[in-house]
This record gives structure tokens, sequence and C-alpha cells, in this order.
């Protein structure tokens, strides 16, 4: 695939072999975001203007078998959460790392529909890095799910990357204080 983010407009090679097709923009759903090298494309053929054949109705498909970004958070929330309940019950933890954790997920989604909202209108944006530093503290369950449910910051690999760090970094942090502090 070869695709000019600028002008709006691509090319994308059949699995069945033949010559690129054409492809727009707007041929791809609403708020679904910008095509990517290897993603796997559904499509209908059609011919423009000028009788070239081009691809239109354009739907996202799933590798068989991959998980969704949404099974891994979901996955990743159900082991966070019964873990953290683990580690009240069990080594009775304090309470206080429900709340922080909790009130870190507010602030978190609700800083994530801030950047959403002036991503949409073209105003000031909250840094990346700020972003990053609210979900190593304790907000990443709020990020998750305002990620999820805004479709915001999911389609960037490299800034996704560096979440799923903060997230492994604050369990571990976590799990640090609850085994070997008995907090």
């Amino acid at each position: 695939m070869r695709w000019d983010d600028l002008r709006g407009f691509g090319f994308i090679q059949p699995r069945t072999g033949g010559g690129t097709l054409f492809v727009h923009i707007s041929s791809f759903p609403r708020g679904g975001g910008r095509p990517s090298v290897g993603e796997v494309l559904t499509y209908a053929q059609s011919s423009g203007p000028d009788g070239r054949p081009r691809a239109v109705e354009i739907a996202r498909s799933r590798r068989r078998g991959t998980p969704s970004g949404t099974a891994i958070a979901v996955s990743a929330m159900v082991l966070f959460a019964a873990t953290l309940a683990v580690a009240t019950f069990r080594f009775a933890t304090r309470w206080g790392f429900l709340a922080v954790y909790l009130v870190a997920s507010l602030i978190t989604a609700a800083v994530y529909s801030s950047d959403k909202r002036a991503a949409a209108s073209g105003s000031w944006r909250v840094s990346e890095s700020t972003l990053l530093v609210l979900g190593l503290v304790g907000g990443w369950p709020g990020a998750l799910i305002a990620q999820r449910a805004l479709r915001h910051k999911t389609r960037k690999p490299g800034f996704m990357a560096l979440f799923w760090t903060t997230v492994v970094v604050n369990i571990l942090c976590l799990a640090l204080v609850v085994v070997y502090f008995r907090a």
C-alpha cells in the first residue's frame, strides 16, 4: 500500500494479484483513522470518473486468531482487578490503593476526553508524555477505558507501545510494594 496522507488517497494491492487500485479517504468509514501498511481491507471495486478501477466501500478486517485491542484491554483490566483484589484481601493491603487507582483513573479519563475534544476542534492538545505519566502513576485503567470508548490514541503504535510499557511498570511497582513491603 502507498498512502499520501496530505492528499487523502493512495493505492492498494489486491491479494489476488493484478494492478494496484486507487482508493480515496472518503471510501473508508468515518472516524476509522488512516489506513496503514499491511492492514487487511475488504472493498468493492468500481470505476472512477477516468474509467480506471478503484476501491470503494472499504471495511477493515482483522486477521483470524489475533486478539483485538479491546480484547487485550479487557484482559489486562480483569487480570489487574483480580490481582488488586487478591492483594487487598490476602495481604491486608490498605484500601487506599483502590482509592488511588480510582481517582487517578477518573482524572486520566477526563484528560483523555479533553484531549479528544481538543483534537477534534484543532485547539491546544495535552502532550503524549502527560498522558503516559498519568497512566504510569495509576491512571492506566481509566486511560484504557477512555481509549476504547473515545477511540483516542489507539491507532498510534508508538504511543501504544509506550503506554503498555507504563502499564507493565505500574503493575510491577504495585506488586513490589504489596509483596515486599506488605503495604
